[in-house]
């Protein structure tokens, strides 16, 4: 959709028809994904659709209570919205977990100084990073889910020639450790989830559980909440940080997925909040 064809209004109310909410109430938040392949990074597009959700949410509330970005809004977007468009984001969704940390660098910071919650996805990488893959042999990617395939792709890269599987490995081991620390039951779903909520910036964790309808998935996500109340050490963090550093490289998944939460966008741009990936081996 062209900025222009956008009926804000029109949307909201899809979504909200979508949600089977009660009594009409209004969404807590209707975050937009904006991925256009030809759109630079922070472009007025994005930006004006934004403008019309957020007057939408403004006028009353009664279709939302707040706004934000889903996809296509990095850490440049979002100094962009924020800063010299002076708008308001309530929440930035973008990919944050122990293997990809790419949003530390920028998006998560800059959302901490702009009062925006960070909410992070892919927490898990799909089951990747829980105990489900540790000590398995490397599935084949042909008989993967299009979105598995992408994050055993994400492990490849961070990896690097040394092998992802092996370094992915390696990563679980240091969480399966630090769950065993905190008493038995504790699942490296867990503690992946409390290395993600510990992180400057990051207000949530989208959890797909949570989303879906149905005993067996409440019943997942009760067990994932366990991981809201687990409070890591700075020893926990710091074994953890230790195996990313070792297992992989974040500079490669900045060359090939650009920053968190650009997913799917393409352009030039530059700014203050631009992530460096030379800061990463």
């Amino acid at each position: 959709l062209s900025a222009p064809s956008f009926d804000a209004r029109t949307r909201l109310r899809e979504a909200r028809s979508a949600a089977q909410l009660e009594d009409d109430a209004p969404l807590a938040l209707a975050l937009l994904d904006w991925r256009h392949p030809r759109a630079s990074k922070g472009d007025a597009s994005l930006c004006d659709a934004l403008g019309r959700l957020a007057d939408e949410s403004a006028a009353g509330g009664d279709l939302a209570r707040g706004v934000g970005c889903a996809g296509g809004a990095g850490a440049l977007a979002v100094d962009s919205i924020t800063g010299a468009r002076g708008m308001h984001l309530s929440a930035v969704l973008a990919p944050l977990s122990a293997l990809d940390a790419r949003a530390v660098d920028a998006l998560a910071p800059l959302c901490e100084d702009r009062g925006v919650a960070l909410v992070a996805r892919g927490v898990t990488m799909g089951g990747l990073l829980t105990d489900s893959a540790h000590g398995r042999p490397r599935p084949n990617a042909a008989s993967l889910t299009p979105a598995l395939a992408h994050y055993l792709a994400v492990v490849d890269t961070w990896g690097g020639p040394d092998g992802g599987w092996e370094a992915l490995q390696r990563l679980l081991d240091s969480l399966k450790r630090v769950g065993e620390r905190h008493g038995e039951g504790t699942a490296i779903a867990d503690i992946a989830m409390a290395w993600v909520l510990a992180q400057t910036g990051v207000g949530a964790v989208a959890e797909p559980h949570v989303a879906r309808r149905g005993a067996a998935e409440a019943a997942e996500a009760a067990k994932r909440a366990k991981a809201l109340a687990l409070a890591l050490t700075t020893d926990d963090l710091a074994e953890i940080d230790e195996a990313r550093r070792e297992g992989g490289s974040i500079g490669r998944l900045f060359k090939s997925l650009g920053d968190a939460g650009e997913e799917g966008r393409m352009g030039g741009g530059g700014g203050a909040w631009r992530a460096d990936p030379e800061r990463w081996r």
